[in-house]
């Protein structure tokens, strides 16, 4: 379970990364409606804050799932770690 965290804040902390580094092109090639209305009311550390605040929660969850014994809580944590494999294999092209 800790290293399905870690995979997914480390992922996590990547894909932040590369908005940083994307900077001023992100906002007009973004296709993701609520990260482009928080580049423009926020800029960039209103995009970096939320993605930490949803890393966050979703560590913290995780937590709180295997804390009560949550019965699908493997289920949920591979399923969070899917998307992050998605996450990570869109910026396969970038590294070719």
């Amino acid at each position: 379970m800790r290293y399905a965290v870690l995979w997914s804040a480390a992922i996590s902390a990547l894909a932040a990364g590369y908005c940083v580094y994307d900077g001023t092109d992100l906002a007009v090639s973004e296709l993701n409606p609520l990260v482009v209305w928080l580049l423009l009311i926020g800029g960039m550390p209103a995009l970096v804050s939320a993605k930490v605040a949803g890393t966050s929660l979703a560590v913290w969850l995780i937590g709180e799932m295997r804390r009560l014994r949550y019965r699908h809580c493997c289920m949920v944590v591979t399923v969070i770690c899917m998307v992050q494999l998605v996450v990570l294999l869109s910026y396969v092209p970038r590294w070719l």
